[in-house]
């Protein structure tokens, strides 16, 4: 049998009320929740809002009047049961709430407001009151309206949109918003590239590209593939109207796509494949720790030595070797400002596997790094105390950096 109730905890509540609450899965979310799910629920008499971590689930409760899971976040938000696990650490460890702890392993992005819709429904009720019945009139008209402009228009308390779904003449929905990705118009080509190549030849005839303009703007996007319209211009030496004119004959397709916000992206990646060759001194230290490491349990050593003794070389050297068994490496450092100049140096050698995280990059800025990560799109993150709480999949070594700093 299905699960039909939830145990989940406020992510906004308390200390002295941070407990599992239940509540009632309805048929709309079938099949949509996991433990580990972030969820939107109602709390108190006045059903506010707010989101929860779903704890549990089970076929049947023993809460009298359980009310209804609202929305779930998509499932690539939700934690593994490692995370899960390391949650309910951190409130047992720190005595924090499990809300605080999830908001370590979470971006603050994630948790996007959820709004709320109203729809009349094709019943009808005479003993409707006046507040009711001018709600009702506005739905009738307008049909599916979000909550705050329905209460607005009409000037009725949100008891009174209750009272609609109760005796049936409106339905209640919620949509989450879109996620807080950023998203940029590209354009591309719309034919193939032996079409569009086709079209500079006097095969072609009447739909020959006979425009100095359009053949760069064509032969530009076969050689990059896709590109965002002003930096089209710009490459091209051509006006916004010439590359309007090129999609309305169909030749070329905009769309929007989703555009990664990294701070460090002007870095330049992967240039240096250089062999890291080791002196006898740094090689004993190399083979220390990895012996500490292929015992594939908890290990910890200090690598010690003077400035300039190789220690980011060691170091280097043991990152390779993690990364050649598919496993996950974070660096720890301890201020913000030396992070340009370890991005720079590890982009260098690891190139678009490296992602950065500490507290002066914007809430976009975090929020696309974390996916990436959570995507395995990377397995080097580099960043200040936070980092600890990437997602890597499979972490198999965490380097701090200074650890003698405070």
């Amino acid at each position: 049998m299905k699960a039909r109730y939830v145990g989940a905890y406020l992510l906004d509540a308390p200390y002295h009320i941070d407990r599992e609450y239940a509540y009632y899965l309805p048929a709309t979310l079938d099949g949509e929740v996991r433990v580990g799910s972030i969820v939107a629920v109602p709390f108190g008499t006045a059903n506010r809002r707010t989101y929860a971590l779903v704890a549990s689930l089970s076929e049947q409760s023993d809460v009298d009047q359980v009310k209804p899971v609202l929305a779930v976040l998509p499932d690539r938000f939700s934690l593994s049961e490692e995370m899960l696990g390391l949650c309910f650490f951190l409130r047992d460890h720190t005595l924090c709430t499990v809300g605080d702890a999830l908001r370590c392993l979470l971006p603050a992005a994630v948790f996007t407001a959820i709004r709320e819709y109203y729809e009349p429904t094709a019943a009808s009720d005479a003993s409707l009151d006046p507040d009711c019945a001018r709600a009702l009139a506005y739905l009738s008209e307008n049909g599916r309206v979000e909550r705050e402009a329905l209460l607005s228009a009409t000037a009725v308390r949100p008891s009174t949109l209750s009272r609609l779904v109760e005796v049936g003449v409106a339905t209640r929905t919620y949509e989450r918003k879109r996620e807080n990705e950023k998203r940029e118009k590209h354009l591309s080509l719309a034919l193939s590239v032996e079409e569009t190549l086709a079209l500079f030849t006097p095969e072609a005839g009447r739909h020959r590209i006979r425009s100095e303009a359009a053949e760069s703007i064509l032969r530009t996007l076969v050689a990059e593939g896709s590109m965002r319209r002003a930096d089209l211009c710009e490459l091209t030496h051509t006006t916004p109207a010439a590359v309007t004119a090129l999609v309305r004959r169909g030749l070329l397709a905009e769309e929007e796509v989703v555009v990664s916000r990294d701070p460090y992206a002007a870095i330049p990646r992967g240039t240096d494949r250089t062999e890291i060759l080791l002196s006898r001194a740094q090689m004993r230290a190399y083979e220390a720790i990895d012996s500490l490491y292929s015992e594939d349990a908890a290990r910890a050593a200090l690598l010690y030595g003077v400035t300039g003794s190789g220690k980011t070389k060691v170091m280097m050297k043991l990152i390779d070797r993690v990364l050649a068994e598919g496993k996950g490496v974070i660096m720890m450092v301890p201020e913000i400002a030396l992070t340009p100049q370890t991005v720079g140096l590890f982009c260098a050698r690891y190139g678009e596997r490296v992602a950065v995280i500490h507290s002066s990059l914007g809430e976009g800025e975090r929020f696309d790094a974390w996916c990436r990560i959570a995507e395995g799109k990377v397995d080097l993150v580099i960043g200040t105390r936070s980092a600890v709480f990437a997602p890597l999949p499979n972490l198999g070594l965490v380097i701090m950096d200074e650890e003698h700093e405070h």
